[in-house]
């Protein structure tokens, strides 16, 4: 018997919103289909269509067959043909559409050890946006920053995720906001299980994610995850980073930090951050 869950999406600006149907979905197996519905889409932030991307692949080798009913809205989905969202999900259906303004971050998904693709990727994304579209404005040290926090993220879910998709991202420059954001995906074993594999002491979700983003705490013994300095970064200069996994939420946004344990868990890692792009939050402080 076929039972088809609908994800019916109409408006996502919050991580919390996606995992709502992630959690009803994950462990029933009972379902056969999913479907994403975005006929009622008036905006989905198209950085998390790195999450969607990640949750729908993972159904998918879980033997879910996977449905798409188009958005009404036309400008919903040129916006997620220009990121290349709907063409890679779903290439029978949709087109990409050329980026003419110059600010989506497409829409990627990257096997784990491809380090040529990341490579590739890192290029595009450090000279294609950085320097000739989106943040041309900004100075050559912060540039180089933003690159490393990046590449470092990629790095990390190489080494650590051992995720049985691929890393999934995608993001966004908003000029007119002088933000840019930016979310990457794992489907893997989590921070959590990392974290207490390495530790004589057990942590729970956001324990475990605080503990990653302490300087020098690593998993491998051969330094840390990478996200101190990525924290410090997003702390100067009045940014936003969010980061799920397992049962862990842990949120820094405008300084303030939240940590919470979810009812349910995450399979994987999602680190979600907006950088603020204006020079002078930069130039005031030392990063």
């Amino acid at each position: 018997m076929l039972l088809r869950y609908i994800i019916k999406v109409d408006r996502v600006d919050s991580l919390k919103t996606i995992l709502r149907d992630y959690f009803a979905i994950k462990d029933n197996d009972s379902i056969t289909e999913i479907e994403l519905d975005l006929s009622p889409c008036i905006f989905l932030r198209s950085n998390f269509t790195a999450v969607f991307g990640g949750i729908l692949k993972l159904e998918k080798i879980k033997g879910k067959e996977i449905f798409v009913r188009s958005p009404l809205n036309k400008k919903v989905e040129i916006i997620l043909s220009k990121n290349n969202f709907l063409p890679s999900l779903f290439p029978h259906k949709f087109t990409k559409i050329v980026d003419s303004y110059g600010t989506v971050i497409e829409h990627n998904k990257m096997e784990i050890d491809d380090n040529e693709a990341l490579e590739k990727f890192i290029d595009y994304f450090s000279y294609d946006l950085l320097v000739k579209r989106g943040l041309n404005d900004l100075s050559e040290p912060l540039l180089k920053k933003i690159i490393q926090k990046i590449y470092e993220l990629f790095v990390n879910s190489f080494i650590h995720s051992k995720s049985i998709t691929e890393i999934y991202s995608a993001g966004q420059f908003f000029p007119s906001e002088n933000k840019m954001y930016f979310t990457i995906v794992d489907m893997g074993v989590g921070i959590k299980d990392n974290v207490n594999k390495f530790n004589s002491t057990i942590y729970n979700g956001y324990e475990a994610i605080e503990w990653a983003l302490q300087e020098s705490h690593g998993t491998t013994g051969e330094g840390g995850l990478g996200l101190s300095l990525l924290k410090d970064l997003i702390l100067q200069s009045d940014g936003k980073l969010e980061i799920v996994s397992d049962d862990g939420f842990y949120q820094i946004n405008n300084k303030i930090i939240r940590k919470e344990t979810m009812p349910n868990k995450f399979d994987g890692t999602i680190i979600n951050i907006v950088f603020n792009t204006n020079q002078e939050e930069y130039t005031k402080k030392e990063i």
